[in-house]
């Protein structure tokens, strides 16, 4: 069994997780799988992304009762209204790291303004670092709603520590090679 957890929280794909989680013999993962994809969308990824979309409307107190509702629902994608056990916390851990890979990967997310440059990698991480107080502490607190993120900002943090030591050891090992 911990073969198979081992090689389901590897996979990036959706199509090779839902094969793999159909051979677990374990509910509570079967239920926050569905909860994570629906109509094989990652609500995860949805989810936060919408969250930094909200960043130039917490600006602007005009639409806090409009943005509050969005808000809420992204929030519930990401599982803010559910019991936050190990297998969610293991779940938000896979996202995230998929997540910081795809935007270290990514040129447009290394992009300086308008694409003029490109950030470096600790300012990559800067990015990164402020995303995540921007999802998990500045936009919550606008909302009234710090408190329920504390675990996802300490889980997003401790994830963004995972996954700078892990490309840290993979540059450490193409340079022994």
């Amino acid at each position: 069994m911990e073969e198979v957890l081992q090689k389901y929280y590897s996979l990036k794909e959706y199509a090779e997780r839902k094969t793999i989680v159909e051979k677990i013999d374990d509910p509570r993962i079967r239920e926050v799988f569905q909860k994570r994809y629906k109509k094989d969308i990652d609500q995860f990824m949805y989810a936060w992304v919408m969250i930094v979309g909200l960043k130039s409307e917490t600006d602007k107190t005009f639409f806090k009762n409009s943005r509050k509702k969005d808000f809420v629902e992204y929030m519930n994608m990401l599982g803010m209204n559910e019991t936050i056990d190990d297998i969610w916390i293991k779940e938000w851990k896979h996202f995230l790291m998929l997540y910081f890979q795809i935007s270290t990967n990514s040129k447009e997310y290394a992009s300086k303004f308008m694409g003029l440059g490109t950030l470096k990698e600790e300012q990559i991480y800067t990015k990164l670092t402020n995303e995540i107080k921007l999802v998990t502490q500045k936009i919550p607190a606008f909302y009234g709603y710090e408190k329920e993120c504390e675990k996802l900002n300490q889980v997003a943090n401790e994830t963004l520590e995972e996954f700078r030591e892990l490309k840290r050891r993979q540059s450490e090992v193409s340079w022994t090679l």
